[in-house]
């Protein structure tokens, strides 16, 4: 914070102006965060539809002493390519599965623009119970990776 200070008394600017506290500097970037996080979400994307991906990773936890089960959550249409979300899910079971995927679907207001799944896994009872929460039939996207 000294250096900053000289920095701005150097170049003639009145110090009283700008916010110095590291806590202010803190909050004020997790405003800008959350702020630039709602007008991404609340744009209107050109696109009609959108494929929604999704596969769960064991990663380590913050500790480093354990694995937590990750669910990252992307999708892709028209000129978009947007992550959604990395959920933490207690197991990779369908009803965990698509429950995450479905809140996300919701939380982005794109549940009416799901026109496919892209999964990995030859059975996956999760897409089954997307296609019943969003009451239609939905495309399903395999691909299998030997």
């Amino acid at each position: 914070m000294h250096l900053l200070s000289s920095f701005i008394d150097s170049l003639g600017f009145n110090i009283d102006d700008f916010v110095l506290s590291r806590s202010s500097i803190k909050r004020s970037q997790e405003n800008s965060r959350a702020n630039k996080f709602e007008e991404i979400k609340n744009t209107d994307d050109e696109a009609d539809f959108v494929v929604i991906h999704w596969d769960s990773k064991l990663l380590p936890d913050v500790s480093g002493k354990s694995t937590v089960d990750r669910l990252p959550i992307v999708t892709i249409g028209i000129n978009l390519e947007q992550l959604l979300g990395v959920s933490s899910i207690s197991s990779s079971t369908a009803v965990k599965v698509s429950s995450a995927v479905s809140a996300a679907v919701k939380d982005w207001n794109l549940s009416e623009k799901v026109q496919a799944f892209c999964l990995t896994r030859r059975l996956n009872g999760a897409c089954t119970l997307l296609e019943q929460k969003l009451k239609r039939n939905v495309l399903w996207l395999a691909m299998f990776m030997k």
